[in-house]
């Protein structure tokens, strides 16, 4: 299974372009199981895997409905900076 960090999930636009690049993590629900890596693109498929070093399979880009966004740490409730930049 993958380790991911928290999502914000939003509705993929396949005529977006691209909707789907390498890295991106999917899934058929927003925040639904399983959640896939996207290892290549392919035509009208993306390679995913569920876990790294699992074997890669190919399914239809439009199977997916959702994209995966990593939350940035000042979207998360309550959250601490944890480096500052200073400037001068």
């Amino acid at each position: 299974m993958l380790n991911v960090p928290a999502l914000d999930w939003i509705f993929l636009d396949h005529q977006a372009d691209p909707a789907v690049v390498v890295g991106d993590l999917v899934s058929g629900d927003a925040g639904g199981m399983p959640i896939y890596r996207v290892m290549a693109i392919e035509e009208d498929r993306a390679w995913v895997t569920t876990s790294r070093g699992a074997p890669a399979w190919a399914m239809r880009l439009e199977s997916f409905r959702w994209k995966g966004r990593d939350r940035q740490p000042a979207d998360r409730v309550g959250s601490i900076p944890t480096r500052v930049e200073i400037e001068g």
